[in-house]
Parts: C-alpha cells; structure tokens; sequence
C-alpha cells in the first residue's frame, strides 16, 4: 500500500511540474513590468507570486525525485534534471525573500533573471528525458518510425512480397515496447524505434544477435516468465502474445534483415500466419460462419508428414488453413 501511494504521488509530477514554470515566469513578468511607472502597482503582486511558485517548485522536486525511483530513463540527463529542479526550488525560495526584503532594482532583477534561467535548463532537461534529447528540433527518425507503422498498420496484400520488418516486427514492437525504448524515453538507455538504436542497442549491449539468435537479449527478456523482473514488457504493460513473440523470434532466426521479404524466409509459415490471422481480424468476414465438424486428425497428421502444413483459422473455429508453400511438388 505504501508503495502504491509513492508511485501515484511520483506520477503528479508531469502535471505539477508546470505549476512553478508558469507561476515563476509570470512573477518574473510582473517584476520587469513593476518598473515602469505605468505598472508600478503591480509590484506588490511579485512576492506572493514568487511564494507560490517556490512552493510548487519543491513538490515539483520531491515527485520528481519519486517518479525517478520507477527508471527508464537516461541517467545522466536525469542527473542534471534533479540537481537543476532542486537549485531552482532553492533559489525560488531565495528570491522571494530578496523581493520581499530588497527594494534594489538591480539585485531584484538580476536574482530573477537567474531564476528564470534555471527555469528554462530543468524545463528543457526534463522534456529531454520524456521526449528525447532531440524534441527541440524535432527527431526526423522518430517522425518517419511514425508513418512508416502507420502504413504498416493496413492490411497486407501480398504477404510474400511484405518486408517483414516494417509490416509486421516494427507495428508490434510500436505498440508493446515504444512506451519503454523510443524517442521519449530510453529504459536502460535503448531505443527500438529506429532501425539503427535498434541495431546499437543499450546499456547492456546488443539486444539483437544474428549470428547467434538464441541468445539476443530482445527473445530472453520477452520469453521470461511475467514475474521475472527483467520480463518485458514489465507485466503492468500489455503483454506481447504468443504469436507476436514467435514472430519477433523468427525474424531474429532468419537474420534480422530490415529488408528482407517473408518470401525470403526458410520457414516462413509462422509470420504468414501471424499476417492471415491479421488481415482476417480487419475483415472480420473472409471466412464462413456457418458451423461445421472438425477435420479428420488422420487425415491432418498425413497431411503434416508430407510437409504440408494445417493450421486452425481461428481458436474457437474448426476450418483450417492449408498450406503447400514449403512443398516442392505437390500432385492431384
């Protein structure tokens, strides 16, 4: 229970955090306009301005620092971050007691000024942490990982013709492990959203390996059990299934090609499948309904010794797909 308590106070941090942001800057506005004659009767108004924004400064500090004990992100710029968040609530606190004690203009302004800076740097760190170190100038891999699984996501035509990494690997990887490894945050400092981070890998080294598929990191840590703690994803996210972590594993099997083509695959059925079970989801409708017995189990045994593969449609159906792709020649 305590635990559970720590973790939701730490996840009001993002929207605590902008409390002191907004409220420091608008005291450092009303400042600069309190020198002007004009606006001199703002003045008053900076102190509870700034007291207010000190105070939400250090709660922003402690989520911060409870939402880090979680991980998952890079761990110099969180550094930075926490030691930057911890100046600017102290220095806060600091200017609101010159304002309320200094009428000197210049020790006003330029302990603002200041403040306003460390304001901007933690800002610019913390949306480095949850956006990626590129976020300011936009991350033109990121965009195009984007629309890439974007078109992946339609129904696939040509299964033969479909390069498996983009149409099937890289939609599955978008939907069960960006939220840990993208471009807005790099648990154990990997990212799996573009085909280079990928290939790179984390803290720990590669998680791919194509000479020796066995052992790559990626297959080890889906394939643990749930309550292993370094299964991914962790169990509080979706879990990939069955079929989507024997697709990933085959792709690694068969070379790890961002490339390659399913018709380039040794043993292509288990993605082929994957894709007919996909695009039968879509439609909803390319299959009868009407119920019907199940098929001989000699008849599918033979069938299977002779390489020919048959598998069930769906798990509550009892048509089957037949398949002669991985037989050479087959006769009437």
């Amino acid at each position: 229970m305590i635990l559970l308590t720590l973790i939701l106070i730490g996840r009001l941090h993002p929207a605590l955090v902008h409390l002191p942001i907004g409220i420091l800057l608008l005291a450092f506005l009303l400042e600069c306009l309190s020198y002007s004659k004009r606006f001199e009767k703002l003045k008053p108004a900076v102190g509870p301005s700034l007291l207010a924004g000190s105070v939400s400064a250090i709660l922003s500090a402690v989520t911060g620092y409870i939402l880090s004990l979680e991980g998952g992100y890079d761990a110099d710029l969180l550094v930075w971050h926490q030691y930057l968040g911890i100046c600017t609530a102290v220095v806060s606190a600091g200017v609101y007691f010159i304002v309320e004690k200094s009428s000197n203009k210049g020790v006003r302004f330029f302990s603002s000024f200041i403040l306003i800076g460390l304001v901007v740097l933690t800002g610019h760190l913390g949306g480095s942490l949850t956006r990626g170190s590129n976020y300011l100038f936009g991350d033109e891999t990121a965009l195009l990982t984007t629309e890439v699984i974007s078109l992946s996501s339609q129904t696939i035509l040509n299964p033969d013709q479909a390069k498996v990494f983009e149409s099937v690997v890289q939609p599955i990887l978008s939907q069960k492990c960006y939220n840990c490894h993208s471009s807005k945050k790099q648990k154990g400092q990997l990212r799996l959203d573009t085909k280079e981070s990928l290939e790179k890998g984390g803290k720990h080294g590669v998680v791919v390996k194509r000479d020796h598929p066995n052992e790559s990191e990626l297959i080890k840590r889906i394939l643990l059990p749930v309550e292993d703690e370094h299964h991914m994803p962790p169990r509080e996210h979706e879990q990939l299934t069955f079929q989507e972590a024997a697709v990933i594993q085959s792709w690694i099997e068969e070379g790890a090609s961002f490339d390659a083509e399913l018709q380039d695959f040794k043993k292509p059925l288990i993605v082929k499948k994957f894709i007919n079970d996909y695009s039968r989801e879509e439609k909803n409708n390319d299959f009868p309904s009407e119920d019907i017995s199940a098929a001989d189990a000699k008849a599918i045994e033979e069938l299977k010794q002779s390489d020919v593969h048959v598998m069930p449609v769906g798990a509550s159906s009892n048509y089957l797909t037949v398949s002669f792709s991985e037989k050479k020649f087959v006769s009437d």
